[in-house]
């Protein structure tokens, strides 16, 4: 198996870094950048050199698929063995395959000198008992870990074991470079389900509550309509809550006359397989699941991803709408239906999104959770969810830029400087209408620099420095302030500014002057 371009240089960085005395690399790969490819080359190299290597997986299901990809590399199955609770053990082949819930129950592989662990799905393995147990145990081998989310739901869980990254190409160029399918993104206007009442628990909503508020007939119906009107057709993921509530889309999907089934994490391998083919060869066009399709699922020509169940975990939505963007032949491009409200709830909605290089020690994924302040807006027209700064709607032709005054409150008249000057208007009057651009550009997820320029193109001259002090927050509490320190951070992030920090420092301290910022906000989680 030949590799991609940027994949071998992926692999000969993360060398490089080793090679450098660096013992522990985290590689961040998103979805369709072939992460495994990238490993599976690793765990080659370092075989053919005669070190022992570990894969260590999170789910017993994934050991069969990565044992093929390494064969398909070239590393012969005699040489590969499989420590998976039923499956005999061949203890001293040199590459193994680990499951973390059975390597947790056995010692033998403490005393092994292992020349390259890995840690797939890093995101959730890095921070198991046993991948705690395992840096312990074995403090001299290297470590790589893989992930294409790097988010986690607690600050606690960063990535600061890891001494060193490696980034694969941005879902954005991936996508121009053809391993991506475009996407397109609809959303319900209103919000459909009421999630005021339900509680957050380890960082997430409540299942339980969820299924209460979601799992309900008119939900579910509103869905099916919705799907007919925008995937009729389509071979379709649905991601649901529960078991119970993923055999309810099914069963409302079938009894609207379109072919539903179901899988579960219960569901038998072969029976899974069968599904997938029945789904690939549209003789089911949905199939409704309950966390078995976010992990060690690849189906290209899944077309339609239902999102059904609401979540504060940035790394769920974005391994759900990864499940769609596989390339593939007859697909123009990949459809996401949002009926959870979750592509309103991220700093990163889209995988188009995300930047070319995520941070290893990200910020709570709940932060910003319940779509305040969210920079993206949803078409008028035809529902699609867009950047907030698009004036021109691609998919249906809405002029945004009609609508600029009423979002954004009354503007001064555009008028010649001279004009401007004899007739300019008390002091008073030009800081609110700048504080009120300041507040439009906030709210919009636009950069601060846009009311400036704004103000400076109505007026005829730039606002004082000092009217930024207050515009936003009339009384910052440490909520808004570490609010107004996210939104920076994201705007600093999308305009690919090298000095990241400096810039939210400078505007921080312009919005609010004396007082002390720096003892409620971390820049660190930014």
């Amino acid at each position: 198996m030949e590799l991609r371009e940027y994949q071998q240089n992926c692999v000969d960085r993360v060398l490089e870094h080793f090679e450098g005395g660096h013992k522990s690399v985290l590689l961040i790969a998103g979805t369709g950048s072939g992460k495994t490819a990238c490993a599976t080359q690793l765990v080659k190299d370092f075989w053919e050199a005669g070190l022992p290597v570990m894969f260590q997986i999170t789910l017993d299901t994934l050991a069969t698929q990565t044992q093929a990809a390494f064969i398909r590399m070239g590393i012969p199955e005699e040489e590969i063995g499989i420590i998976r609770g039923g499956t005999p053990e061949h203890r001293d082949r040199p590459v193994q395959i680990a499951s973390q819930q059975t390597l947790i129950r056995r010692d033998w592989w403490q005393r092994r000198p292992w020349g390259l662990i890995v840690e797939d799905e890093a995101h959730i393995s890095s921070f198991s008992t046993c991948a705690k147990r395992t840096r312990q145990a074995l403090p001299r081998a290297r470590y790589l870990g893989l992930t294409a989310s790097p988010w986690r739901m607690s600050k606690k869980q960063g990535f600061d074991h890891y001494s060193e990254q490696v980034n694969a190409p941005a879902p954005a160029r991936l996508q121009e470079m053809g391993f991506l399918s475009p996407m397109r993104y609809f959303v319900l206007p209103a919000a459909a389900v009421d999630l005021k009442g339900v509680r957050t628990v380890a960082g997430d909503f409540s299942t339980d509550d969820l299924v209460n508020a979601c799992n309900r007939p008119e939900v579910i119906e509103a869905s099916v309509r919705e799907w007919r009107r925008r995937a009729d057709g389509l071979r379709t993921l649905t991601f649901a809550i529960s078991v119970e509530h993923a055999e309810a889309i099914a069963a409302a999907f079938n009894e609207a006359g379109i072919a539903a089934a179901v899988v579960t994490g219960e569901t038998p391998r072969a029976e899974r397989e069968r599904l997938y083919k029945k789904l690939h060869d549209r003789e089911l066009l949905v199939l409704s699941s309950c966390m078995a399709l976010a992990t060690g699922f690849d189906l290209p020509s899944a077309e339609c991803g239902l999102l059904m169940r609401p979540t504060k975990s940035q790394a769920l939505h974005i391994q759900q709408i990864g499940r769609i963007a596989r390339p593939w032949d007859e697909k123009e491009f990949g459809l996401i239906l949002d009926q959870a409200g979750n592509c309103l709830r991220f700093p990163y909605p889209r995988l188009e999104d995300i930047p070319a290089d995520l941070r290893r020690q990200m910020p709570r994924e709940s932060a910003g959770a319940g779509g305040d302040g969210n920079p993206v807006k949803t078409c008028p027209d035809c529902d699609a969810l867009l950047p907030n700064f698009a004036q021109i709607c691609p998919h249906c032709g809405h002029d945004f830029r009609k609508e600029v005054l009423a979002h954004t409150g009354p503007l001064v008249e555009l008028v010649s400087k001279a004009a401007a000057k004899e007739k300019e208007p008390p002091e008073s009057r030009l800081k609110q209408q700048f504080h009120k651009l300041r507040k439009t550009a906030y709210e919009r997820g636009l950069i601060p620099g846009w009311a400036w320029h704004r103000y400076k193109e109505a007026i005829g001259s730039e606002p004082k420095a000092a009217w930024c002090a207050g515009s936003i927050f009339r009384k910052p509490d440490a909520a808004a302030m570490n609010s107004f320190a996210t939104y920076l951070a994201l705007m600093a992030d999308r305009r690919g500014l090298d000095n990241r920090e400096l810039f939210v420092i400078k505007e921080m301290n312009a919005e609010f002057p004396g007082l002390r910022w720096q003892s409620v906000v971390d820049l660190n989680e930014l």
